[in-house]
């Protein structure tokens, strides 16, 4: 399998090095590039077949209506943000997000 993973994601290049993918029987080829989207472009241009990266890009492709699968998250915190408009008053205001689904 031919994976491909930005610069600075760290769940693929550890992975590879403790031996976990040999471990499972899995044949892992890992390229880097300079930025996830670079990553993606691998992908599509047929010379990755999995793609480490953030799953801006699958909502993307999605939205393209292209055909690709996200079946996997590979971070122990979050990566989203809440975001407002610039309009929003949200000076001095307080949330509290009490769970994902």
């Amino acid at each position: 399998m031919r994976v491909a993973a930005y610069r600075g994601e760290e769940v693929i290049p550890l992975t590879t090095a403790l031996g976990n993918f040999a471990a499972e029987g899995l044949d892992v080829e890992v390229s880097e590039f300079a930025s996830s989207s670079r990553a993606m472009e691998a992908l599509l241009g047929g010379s990755a077949d999995v793609v480490s990266g953030g799953y801006d890009h699958a909502i993307r492709l999605a939205a393209e209506g292209r055909k690709a699968k996200s079946f996997m998250v590979l971070c122990v915190r979050s990566p989203l943000a809440l975001v407002a408009s610039p309009k929003a008053d949200v000076s001095g205001q307080s949330s509290t997000l009490t769970a994902l689904r």
